[in-house]
């Protein structure tokens, strides 16, 4: 499996910090988000799908110094996911480098108490529209095990990723979703133009692609 070496040079750039969909803030994390990062990452339900499921409230803050680790090294990482009506912190969004992928990975995981309300669709086209438009990364890939049913339907249905072949990371089943910048920003007669945000079209609101 390959591993990445190098940071290529669109990893090293610094853009705004900070990204807003129409109900969602999305920012880098502190460490006084620790609580509420516990509060989804040791729900056993939310965590179900998410590598090895709940976290216990050391893991939980070993991720969180890593998540702010990563932004030092990269520029770019996981986000802290702010309800903007509320202001509280409900779940974790962004980009992450691994061996599982030469690219930044995409991930999200929501709070269960927001679930329900298409903040999950909302908050994967606005990361989307972070990767490529924000921090211009050539491309994009998104994992999801074979029990998720849900993630696999927003990437490939609601984002237009393309499945790509299965791989085994960590001794489990993962499926592989990609998206390129080229395909992003492909003119406005194509179907996927229609439905994701590009820079090539007219930008329509999150709300209205969630339908």
């Amino acid at each position: 499996m390959s591993t990445i070496q190098t940071k290529p040079s669109y990893y090293l750039r610094q853009p705004s910090t900070t990204f807003q969909t129409e109900r969602l803030l999305l920012r880098p994390f502190l460490l006084e988000n620790f609580s509420a990062l516990h509060r989804v990452y040791g729900n056993p339900q939310v965590m179900r799908y998410i590598g090895k499921g709940a976290r216990t409230p050391a893991e939980t803050r070993t991720e969180l110094k890593s998540f702010i680790t990563h932004w030092q090294e990269h520029g770019f990482g996981p986000m802290a996911v702010v309800h903007k009506a509320s202001g509280e912190v409900i779940g974790r969004s962004g980009y992450y480098l691994s061996p599982r992928s030469l690219y930044p990975q995409m991930g999200y995981i929501i709070s269960a108490h927001y679930q329900g309300q298409k903040l999950g669709t909302e908050l994967a086209l606005g990361c989307l529209q972070l990767g490529f438009e924000q921090f211009n990364f050539p491309q994009v890939d998104a994992f999801a095990i074979p029990e998720n049913n849900i993630s696999q339907y927003i990437l490939s249905h609601k984002l237009g990723m393309r499945r790509e072949p299965d791989i085994q990371y960590c001794d489990r089943l993962y499926f592989r979703f990609t998206l390129t910048q080229a395909e992003y920003c492909q003119p406005a007669t194509s179907l996927f133009a229609l439905t994701i945000p590009t820079r090539n079209v007219e930008t329509r609101s999150l709300a209205s692609l969630q339908k």
